[in-house]
């Protein structure tokens, strides 16, 4: 066995994917990716994109927990620790 079957073994999902588990449209999606709100995707070709599930289930526990304490989860980024302003 080769070093990388396990990770081609592993669960992924597709543009459609996503777009139904987030309910946003493709575009939504490659912005978010773009502006780092989501995990990127990986390469399987020049063309074809697949994200790994295990992280698309973190991101998706994150907002969870954005949510429960109150957080809009409409902005898909995990929140930012933010440092006080030195004065």
């Amino acid at each position: 066995m080769f070093a990388n079957d396990d990770a081609q073994l592993e669960p992924t999902l597709t543009l459609e994917n996503l777009v139904d588990i987030y309910c946003v449209s493709r575009r939504t999606i490659w912005r978010w990716v773009a502006e780092g709100k989501i995990p990127r995707p990986y390469a399987v070709t020049r063309r074809v994109r697949r994200w790994k599930a295990r992280e698309i289930r973190q991101h998706l526990d994150e907002l969870q927990q954005c949510h429960s304490r109150g957080r809009s989860v409409s902005d898909p980024s995990p929140p930012v620790a933010h440092t006080p302003a030195s004065p």
